[in-house]
């Protein structure tokens, strides 16, 4: 879709090799589009916040109806080119359903921006009146581990009244463009509908030099090899903001083991944050401090991974990353750690006291657990390299 104008064309084409063969097609990018997108940058700032919230919230009654043609059409998709199971796709479309309401983007505004009014006002502040003006149009080079995450960063784009040209990830093309044109279904006119623009080009193609020389500001989403490329190409006054490869933690202090519901509780949070996405999204944990009680805390948490992979199975997986899973499994045993597993690579627990062995990580639902007197030992390992910790 560019300009807010669908596209129809097969050139290009992706292919996905899981339990069975994909193949998606999609338009080749030629000058005729890139002269397109730079004539479809529409001024937002025309419209109030109220305005925008109120689009966006009648795109989520929309993608609330499970029946939704564009929902149904973006679960298949993404279930068939991500490999997640398709109880985790529903799941994942669900929880961003409850991002598009009005409550949960105001909330957005305020923990972002602060108070509304600088957006739609000139707001005094002392001797001056301030305001906060859109960057313009932004490009969102998307990742494909979790896949209603990267539309979040249009949206939020949006709230700031910024056009978006957003490159969908070879892993999910499905969520952004089929988000994009449910865009069409509730104003084809409107001002956000015609400044957005989604598509795909290759790395390091003659294409993406020109979409970012064309962007006053990039998103990008992915590794650090993705995050330097565009870094490089990119003029050194377009502010690029960074969302790379990142890791999760879990801390979990003895008063949890005070009481069993609480345990049981924790245990069950802990293996559904261990779930999400096969653990490839940057705020999964991959590995668990446990004051005084690890021996306890990874024997409720085996009870509790058997039952989420009931309720969300776990998706594809390759040969190779079953087999970096045996081989971690098949170290840890060797080393005299405590391996705790439903004899498949399903999931996995390690509880181990080597650091070093954490850091080389083979996902796909594999938890270290290290056992430590007191959690303030961890906090050392918490860096730049750890999105989120979890506390209990």
């Amino acid at each position: 879709m560019i300009g807010g104008k669908v596209v129809e064309d097969t050139e290009n084409n992706l292919e996905f090799s899981r339990e069975e063969d994909v193949e998606v097609r999609f338009p080749k990018i030629d000058e005729a589009i890139i002269e397109k997108i730079r004539d479809s940058r529409e001024n937002l700032d025309d419209l109030t916040l109220d305005e925008i919230i109120s689009f966006y919230s009648e795109v989520g009654e929309l993608w609330e109806d499970e029946s939704y043609r564009l929902r149904e059409k973006a679960e298949e998709i993404a279930r068939l080119s991500t490999g997640y199971s398709a109880s985790m796709i529903e799941q994942s479309f669900d929880n961003f359903v409850d991002f598009l309401r009005e409550d949960p983007l105001r909330r957005t505004v305020k923990g972002e921006i602060g108070d509304e009014e600088y957006l739609d006002e000139w707001v005094k502040r002392g001797d001056v009146r301030v305001h906060l003006q859109p960057r313009g149009r932004i490009l969102h080079v998307l990742a494909g581990n979790a896949p209603p995450v990267g539309p979040v960063s249009m949206i939020k784009s949006s709230l700031a009244k910024n056009s978006n040209v957003v490159k969908f990830p070879s892993g999910d093309p499905a969520t952004p463009i089929f988000l994009a044109l449910s865009f069409r279904d509730v104003d084809e006119t409107h001002p956000i509908t015609k400044s957005t623009s989604v598509l795909y080009y290759d790395k390091n193609s003659e294409i993406e030099d020109k979409m970012i020389s064309l962007s006053d500001g990039i998103s990008v989403w992915g590794g650090q090899r993705a995050i330097l490329s565009v870094r490089e190409k990119a003029d050194h006054a377009t502010e690029i903001i960074e969302f790379g490869p990142r890791r999760g933690m879990q801390f979990v202090g003895k008063e949890v083991f005070l009481n069993d519901e609480r345990l049981e509780e924790v245990a069950k949070n802990a293996a559904r944050d261990l779930a999400i996405y096969d653990q490839n999204a940057c705020f999964s944990p991959q590995v668990a401090w446990v004051e005084e009680n690890a021996d306890e805390f990874c024997e409720k948490l085996t009870k509790e991974m058997d039952k989420v992979s009931e309720v969300i199975p776990k998706g594809y997986a390759s040969e190779k990353a079953k087999a970096g899973i045996s081989q971690e499994k098949s170290i840890s045993d060797f080393m005299g750690d405590e391996v705790y597993d439903p004899d498949s690579t399903e999931w996995t627990i390690i509880k181990t006291d080597d650091v070093e062995r954490t850091k080389n990580h083979p996902l796909g639902r594999t938890l270290y657990v290290i056992e430590v007197e007191n959690l303030n030992e961890a906090l050392e390992y918490v860096d730049e390299s750890v999105q989120t910790v979890g506390v209990s």
